[in-house]
């Protein structure tokens, strides 16, 4: 075919025999998707200092976007989850309330943190919004780190107030030294605003309000022992609050008045640095709010490919429904998923506890189209026995994932559209992406960065541009950039360029049609099945067991979740022969310590020196490439027929 020539219509749910030359070229594509007057319209803008090419049609806030679908998609299912169902409205209600009884019990304002720590329940959802209804920051904990650590996410960001689910509460609670009482107080000296988004001091958290839910359901009245001050004269039950405040919610002055801007603080999103401890990302709205047309330029792009126009939803379309399988804590599951979803008016089917059969029957029950997952999850869903006529599209990211999901999801169904994005919670979700046929003719790709992203790949050493094809670190930069970590200024003058770029620490390359490919990870951090773990607290933890001298945490190749936490660890001298420390001694620390999803699954105990550099550091590479080698020498053997 001429390049002058039409290109050939073909839907998007139609098999594709093509190659890449048959597609419509990408400079095409991005005139077309760009131009004025579409959906995905663009404009230069000056933000922060630097003239930067946006989304033109992004909402102003989060806010903003939430009233506007609360209003359009009212009487629509909203929130399926635990077997009750939600409308857009009664969301909208609850979050009033909650967001009512925020500003008069705990005093949250306009730029106020407030920790959001629990499943995916509906209170999540309801709180979020309620949060942001003030103008609040929601400062958004991952629910699987112990309790310690979820403390010093509260305290680092100078919360005003937190909000629990049931096991979080009594996560807290039960811990050596009860981190809920321990949580009131004077904010410490880093938890202040470093960049000039959020007015004032703050003196503290003023308040915990506990939602009484639980996997198990909603926890009786006379069994929640936080209630009528046993916890606490600053510690609530959220549905006490709401029967005390539920008048004055209907009060037309209940909720303050305010204006919030593209540059106002939206979000704190948590991400675990090689140091160990979780540090907080801090966003604006334009920030947060651009991971749904990045993410979305994707699949735009895989329908201009074949000739067609990308769909733009309308209020009056027949409603779609998507399933949640990811955390809403992750920058996945609540910047790619929750958001952009709800600016549609989509059905969302929400699981406090992901499992792939009862995800299949949730698929069936309430005919889901659209599957949101890491892709472990997804490639589960596609793998299993079960029948998914309802399901059109499945998209994933958030961890590494393996190159079969396009033909195993096309062999499930021939018409399945498929996506994934690249990216990281500091760029607020995906910064490249692909679909469709471009993901089937290159399944290792992390696709391609729409136009208001710039990614460069830079040589590590010289932090010089390097060319085409050739490997070197990952930067980033454009609108949806956050501005750094929360309190600690050296962290993000490291990991953030004065001219706007995050330094991701992955290793990869771009090729000449601007796809990307991720090789390694220079910080080594290990993601397991989407979760981020720190190889530096597996191996503080480690360490504990006295026997050891050294050790490095590494990630293994794992099927299901793409990797595992694999440990190399060498015994002190005098424990080399005797009472030499075993696999299972170390496993026993481990999950006295650590987190279940951080456990290691494999433990190599070696006498050899751990390889080390020039500088005296540990040379994980090769120490990765050694443990990968000796795992997967273990998995053959024990593969093999027994004689």
């Amino acid at each position: 075919m001429s390049s002058s020539a039409p290109p050939a219509k073909r839907s998007i749910t139609q098999d594709f025999t093509g190659d890449k030359d048959t597609l419509v070229p990408f400079e095409k594509v991005d005139q077309l998707l760009t131009q004025p007057g579409s959906a995905l319209e663009t404009e230069v803008r000056l933000v922060n200092g630097r003239l930067t090419t946006v989304w033109k049609l992004l909402p102003n806030s989060v806010r903003d976007l939430w009233l506007f679908s609360a209003s359009t998609y009212a009487s629509r299912p909203f929130i399926v989850a635990e077997g009750e169902s939600h409308t857009y409205a009664t969301v909208h209600k609850r979050a009033q309330l909650v967001a009512t009884w925020l500003s008069r019990q705990l005093g949250v304002q306009k730029g106020d943190r407030v920790a959001i720590v629990g499943r995916n329940h509906v209170e999540f959802v309801i709180a979020f919004y309620a949060v942001h209804l003030l103008g609040g920051v929601p400062a958004l904990v991952n629910a699987f780190l112990p309790g310690q650590a979820m403390y010093d996410c509260i305290r680092d960001v100078g919360c005003k107030a937190a909000l629990f689910d049931v096991e979080r509460f009594r996560r807290m609670r039960d811990s050596d030294t009860d981190l809920i009482k321990k949580l009131f107080g004077p904010a410490g000296p880093d938890c202040f605003d470093d960049f000039n988004c959020v007015p004032g001091a703050h003196s503290g958290l003023s308040g915990v309000a506990v939602f009484p839910r639980a996997v198990s359901g909603i926890v009786p009245e006379n069994e929640r022992e936080w209630t009528g001050g046993k916890a606490g004269d600053k510690v609530y039950d959220a549905h006490e609050l709401d029967r005390q405040y539920a008048d004055v919610a209907q009060r037309a002055d209940a909720i303050p008045k305010i204006e919030i801007l593209p540059e106002d603080m939206a979000s704190v999103l948590y991400t675990s640095g090689t140091t160990g401890k979780p540090k907080g990302v801090a966003a604006t709205h334009r920030q947060f709010l651009s991971a749904g047309p990045n993410a979305g330029y994707g699949v735009a792009s895989a329908y201009v490919r074949r000739g067609l126009a990308p769909p733009v939803p309308q209020p009056d379309d027949e409603q779609a429904s998507s399933i949640l399988l990811i955390p809403l804590f992750h920058s996945t599951g609540i910047q790619s998923g929750l958001v952009p979803s709800t600016a549609r008016g989509t059905k969302i089917c929400l699981m406090p506890k992901y499992d792939v059969d009862a995800a299949a029957r949730m698929i069936q029950e309430h005919k889901v189209q659209i599957a949101v997952g890491i892709g472990f999850m997804v490639r589960e869903l596609v793998l299993s026995k079960h029948a998914l006529p309802s399901l059109e599209a499945i998209s994933h990211g958030g961890s590494s994932s393996a190159k079969e999901i396009p033909e195993e999801a096309r062999a499930k169904k021939p018409a399945m559209l498929v996506g994934q994005g690249y990216g990281s919670t500091e760029v607020n979700g995906a910064a490249s992406a692909l679909a469709s046929d471009d993901y089937r003719l290159r399944p290792t790709s992390a696709g391609r960065a729409p136009p208001t992203i710039d990614i460069r790949i830079v040589d590590p050493d010289t932090l010089v541009q390097v060319a085409n094809g050739k490997v070197g670190e990952i930067w980033i930069r454009g609108p949806n950039t956050a501005l750094g970590y929360w309190g600690k200024k050296k962290a993000t003058e490291e990991a953030f360029t004065r001219d706007g770029y995050f330094r991701t620490g992955d290793l990869g390359r771009k090729e000449d049609d601007g796809f990307i490919y991720v090789m390694d990870r220079s910080k080594h951090i290990i993601i397991r099945g989407g979760e981020n773990i720190s190889g530096t607290e597996v191996e503080t933890a480690i360490y504990s067991e006295r026997r050891i001298i050294d050790c490095a945490a590494v990630p293994i190749p794992d099927d299901r979740f793409g990797e595992t936490v694999g440990i190399v660890c060498v015994p002190r001298a005098e424990f080399q022969k005797q009472n030499r420390p075993t696999e299972q001694d170390v496993l026993k620390v481990a999950r006295k310590l650590l987190p279940k999803h951080e456990v290691p699954d494999f433990i190599w105990i070696r006498d050899e020196p751990l390889e080390r550099n020039a500088n005296g550091k540990v040379d994980k590479a090769i120490v990765k490439e050694a443990a990968r080698k000796r795992h997967a020498e273990q998995k053959a053997a024990s593969a093999k027929p027994k004689l």
